[in-house]
């Protein structure tokens, strides 16, 4: 017998998953100690930020490299909307980060 040959379905991928892993892409690279996911469930397409340890508070480090990205960390917690990522993206890119867009 001869094996099934799987199909290669080309992955799709959202405008709004390619801003997310730009905004992630972004934070990273000024904060690399931080965790950067997106939200699930009814906050899908919002970016989370929390400490690397479950729980843990943010270092004062960590909150200044975050203000410097025009964040507001709060405890252990900053977010960012679907409608504030544009301008962040863009600003960031343009202005300070360097990084390229890709894909356009």
């Amino acid at each position: 017998m001869q094996a099934i040959k799987k199909r290669k379905y080309q992955k799709y991928e959202s405008e709004t998953t390619r801003r997310i892993k730009l905004v992630r892409r972004i934070i990273k690279k000024k904060c690399p100690t931080v965790s950067v996911r997106m939200g699930a469930g009814t906050s899908w397409g919002h970016v989370d930020v929390m400490s690397k340890d479950i729980g843990a508070s943010f270092t004062k480090k960590e909150i200044n490299c975050l203000k410097g990205l025009g964040l507001i960390p709060g405890g252990n917690f900053a977010g960012l909307d679907r409608e504030r990522q544009k301008e962040f993206v863009e600003y960031h890119m343009m202005k300070r980060a360097g990084i390229k867009k890709t894909g356009e």
